[in-house]
């Protein structure tokens, strides 16, 4: 039920608050974040840093950690992306507007670790999951900004966590 919930919030957030005129402008990093995600899904597809959960009512839908990951990937990482790139402020608030999306994201982790909707594996844990999510909203507006910057970055730090961690990768 917390998977349907998190997804309508996403949907109907993004559909009062988002810039759809836009979504041209949009669409290249909505496509980035769904792939970087998918890369991450098959790369570590046998030996996951996390695995989302399948959680009642619908886990005979979302039964499996690729299943749930494909849904989000095309339900709220697109509303995500259109949301957080179009509301995206100038100057100083830029700061305080990453913080409050990863506290979001954060947020929205806990929760699913309280109901048992994400496990942990490999020595991964919430405080790597907060960085990596100030990576994903600093690297998603870099995206926007410049593609090429944001691809070179991302294999960098993908790179960087293969090399200072234990997560086993499997190609």
């Amino acid at each position: 039920m917390i998977r349907i919930i998190i997804i309508i919030f996403f949907a109907i957030a993004s559909f009062i608050w988002a810039d759809w005129s836009n979504t041209k402008k949009y669409y290249p990093t909505i496509l980035f974040f769904i792939t970087c995600n998918l890369i991450h899904l098959v790369i570590y597809r046998n030996s996951h840093q996390w695995s989302l959960e399948p959680l009642w009512p619908i886990q005979n839908i979302l039964y499996d950690d690729a299943v749930i990951t494909l849904v989000l990937n095309f339900t709220v990482f697109p509303c995500t992306t259109i949301l957080y790139l179009s509301n995206y402020p100038k100057g100083k608030k830029q700061f305080i507007y990453i913080f409050l999306w990863v506290l979001l994201y954060s947020s929205i982790e806990l929760i699913m670790l309280k109901y048992k909707g994400i496990t942990y594996h490999n020595g991964w844990n919430f405080k790597f999951s907060f960085l990596f999510d100030i990576f994903i909203f600093s690297i998603l507006r870099i995206h926007y900004l410049c593609p090429i910057k944001a691809w070179l970055l991302s294999v960098i730090f993908s790179f960087l966590i293969m090399y200072f961690s234990y997560f086993p990768i499997i190609i």
